[in-house]
């Protein structure tokens, strides 16, 4: 009775042995083999997280004032800002949707985006060293007063500075003739003209000051 005993516990201790020593060759293939699955308690792939801010450097083109604020945050020439990635300001953005008759309709809705995003695309601005490309006569003249509206919110969210939008505006007269842009166009572009210009105006002031 007691050899059959012994013998069983030998085999017990054979047996774990044994699984020690298979969890010992998973282990080690595992740092040998980045595609293997570390068998080890609590072991495993740590989740990347993606990044809670973003460094934003603001550009200066030539005329440009060397400080500005946007999104309420003020940006000074070639200084890198942290800023948040769920920074985000309102800013009106192209929405379509097709009618019944097939007729495809176009407005501008206001849209939270993220600060950061809008400065990626931005060539004022740099995001974490990369800057976007300033394009040189690559911009689609609008050829209606539906297509000129979201042309002119576009070059008034990326102004930088109050007199050259005063001198944009006013050259562009005859393109908004030839558009179509009505009274109603008017009013709508105009609010939203002359918050951004009130807003760069503000920055270039506190620079002077």
């Amino acid at each position: 009775m007691t050899r059959d005993k012994d013998k069983a516990i030998l085999r017990s201790d054979l047996t774990s042995d044994s699984r020690v020593a298979a969890t010992a060759d998973v282990i080690r293939d595992s740092h040998s083999d980045p595609t293997t699955v570390d068998v080890r308690p609590g072991a495993g792939t740590k989740p990347i997280r993606e990044k809670a801010s973003a460094e934003v450097t603001y550009i200066p083109g030539d005329g440009d004032p060397h400080r500005v604020t946007w999104g309420g945050l003020e940006f000074k020439a070639y200084v890198p800002t942290k800023v948040g990635v769920t920074h985000a300001i309102s800013v009106p953005l192209r929405k379509e949707h097709v009618l019944a008759d097939g007729t495809v309709q176009s407005r501008n809705v206001e849209t939270r985006v993220s600060l950061v995003e809008l400065a990626r695309g931005n060539p004022s601005f740099a995001v974490d060293g990369v800057r976007t490309e300033r394009k040189v006569g690559t911009a689609r003249v609008p050829t209606s007063n539906d297509e000129y509206r979201g042309y002119a919110i576009a070059w008034i969210a990326a102004s930088t500075a109050a007199q050259p939008m005063d001198t944009r505006w006013d050259a562009e007269a005859d393109l908004r003739g030839n558009c179509g842009v009505d009274d109603k166009d008017i009013a709508y572009l105009r609010p939203f003209f002359e918050a951004r210009r009130d807003q760069v105006k503000a920055a270039e002031i506190g620079q002077v000051a």
